[in-house]
């Protein structure tokens, strides 16, 4: 079956909570500071939804069902200071186990980057994975910065 993008619709809630459990699993593993818990996946849903309906680029990729998200979306700069670009904030993009390597990432992050694109806008994100690194990275996303945390 041909998997195709799509944005986020109130009707996928079981599935994307389901998959959000899971990607804050693997990138809190991964050291990133959002823990899985029910209340983060609640918020991580209600603002991707409403992003979605917004227009912005918070997609899923299905095959009948969804099996992959973006959860990307523009926050306004904080503190009202000017800068360089309108940032989409890419807060995740997650495929489920068993569609990895089939280029299902690939294909929604493109449709999720030609989104932002046509609005002027620059995505930003962090890679808690080597294997997410080099995803974006063939997507064309360069590195602009470390991120660092005391210990």
């Amino acid at each position: 079956m041909e998997v195709t993008p799509r944005p986020w619709q109130p009707g996928d809630e079981p599935v994307v909570k389901t998959m959000l459990q899971y990607c804050l699993q693997e990138t809190a593993a991964q050291g990133a500071e959002l823990l899985p818990t029910d209340r983060n996946v609640t918020v991580l849903w209600a603002l991707g939804l409403t992003w979605s309906q917004a227009g912005e680029p918070t997609l899923v990729a299905c095959n009948g069902r969804p099996i992959a998200f973006t959860l990307w979306g523009e926050m306004k700069a904080p503190l009202l200071l000017d800068v360089r670009h309108r940032v989409c904030s890419g807060i995740a993009t997650y495929v489920e186990p068993a569609h990895r390597h089939a280029g299902v990432s690939r294909m929604l992050r493109q449709a999720a980057l030609a989104m932002v694109t046509a609005r002027g806008m620059v995505v930003r994100g962090v890679a808690y994975s080597n294997a997410g690194l080099q995803s974006v990275l063939t997507l064309g996303f360069q590195p602009v910065g470390v991120m660092v945390e005391s210990v």
